[in-house]
């Protein structure tokens, strides 16, 4: 069984060495966020420039 962890309201889990993390908060934590009529949005499509820019081909929202 794994544990879940937060860090920094970022939710996450470590599998066989390997920490993986919640990609909405993460985007959150880093501040790609917009609020549109007082309702706050993750802009995703910062998220998959910066995802592709790393080499990951699919796109997330």
């Amino acid at each position: 069984m794994t544990d879940i962890i937060t860090i920094q309201n970022v939710h996450g889990y470590e599998k066989g060495g390997t920490v993986y993390l919640n990609l909405e908060d993460t985007a959150r934590g880093l501040g790609f966020i917009e609020i549109k009529d007082g309702v706050e949005y993750v802009r995703w499509r910062t998220v998959n420039a910066y995802l592709q820019s790393f080499g990951f081909s699919q796109e997330v929202a």
